[in-house]
C-alpha cells in the first residue's frame, strides 16, 4: 500500500491544495500532515462535500434514513465524508460506494492500520473504489488513544462543506464534530427523530440548538448550493 503525505506547515497560498485544506490550518490544533491512500487527493476535495455520520448503534430508521440521504447525496455527485467507525459512519461510506460515489474515511489511526478492524475489507472497497482514507497519523499499531477519536472528529468537520448528523444520543461522538464544524462556521444539519427515541435525542437538540433540520436530501442541497 503506497501511502501519501501533504504537509500544511508551510503551503503557500498559491498551492492547488490550499483552498481546500484552509479549514485544517484554522483548527484550534491545526492538522499538520494528512496521510491517504486511494483516489486523487485534489481532484475528491475539489468536489462538494458533505460529513454524514452518528450513532454507533442506530436503529431502523436511522439505518434507513442513512441510507437513503446518502444514495441521494452521492447520485449528486457529492463526496460523503465520514469516520470509518461503526454504525452510522460506516453505514454512509457503504451507500456511498453502493450508488457509484465517492467517499473519504477519516481514520483514528494510521491508514496502514484500519480501526475498527472489522472494518479492513470496507478500507479496501474504498480504495479499490477510487474512494479515499486519511489519517494524521504516520504509523502506530494497537487501539487508537480517547483522544484520537476527537482529533478525527475535527478533521471530518473541516474537510466537510456540511456537517449532517443523522442519528445520534446525547453524549455521542458525532456532538464534538458539530462543535468543531460550529467553530469553523460550516453548516451543522440534523435529522429529527423520536421525541421518545433516545438514539435521536442528540440530533433533536442540535435542532433545538439551531441546527438545520433535514426532512430530504433537498434540504442539503439547498444549503450546498
Amino acid at each position: 500500500m503506497s501511502v501519501s503525505r501533504i504537509n500544511f506547515s508551510n503551503m503557500p497560498p498559491d498551492s492547488d491544495y490550499f483552498g481546500q485544506f484552509i479549514k485544517l490550518k484554522q483548527l484550534h490544533q491545526p492538522v499538520k500532515d494528512l496521510y491517504y491512500v486511494g483516489g486523487n487527493l485534489l481532484e475528491l476535495l475539489s468536489k462538494p462535500k458533505v460529513a454524514i455520520i452518528g450513532s454507533r448503534k442506530p436503529t431502523a430508521y436511522g439505518i434507513s434514513i442513512t441510507k437513503r440521504l446518502t444514495r441521494e447525496l452521492s447520485q449528486a455527485g457529492i463526496v460523503i465524508v465520514s469516520g470509518l467507525a461503526l454504525g452510522i459512519d460506516s453505514i454512509a461510506h457503504q451507500a456511498a460506494l453502493d450508488a457509484g460515489g465517492s467517499t473519504i474515511a477519516i481514520l483514528p489511526s494510521p491508514v496502514t492500520n484500519i480501526y475498527p478492524k472489522r472494518h479492513q475489507a470496507l478500507a479496501q472497497r474504498i480504495i479499490k473504489q477510487g474512494s479515499m482514507l486519511c489519517s494524521e497519523y504516520r504509523d502506530g499499531s494497537g487501539w487508537p488513544q480517547k483522544h484520537q477519536f476527537i482529533a478525527r472528529n475535527r478533521i471530518i468537520a473541516a474537510l466537510a462543506d456540511i456537517v449532517v448528523i443523522t442519528e445520534a444520543t446525547e453524549k455521542s461522538g458525532s456532538l464534538h464534530t458539530a462543535n468543531f464544524a460550529l467553530d469553523l462556521a460550516t453548516e451543522v444539519m440534523a435529522v429529527p427523530g423520536n421525541i421518545s427515541s433516545l438514539q435521536s435525542a442528540g440530533t433533536n437538540s442540535l435542532i433545538q440548538k439551531g441546527a438545520t433540520p433535514v426532512l430530504g436530501v433537498e434540504d442539503i442541497l439547498n444549503c450546498l448550493h
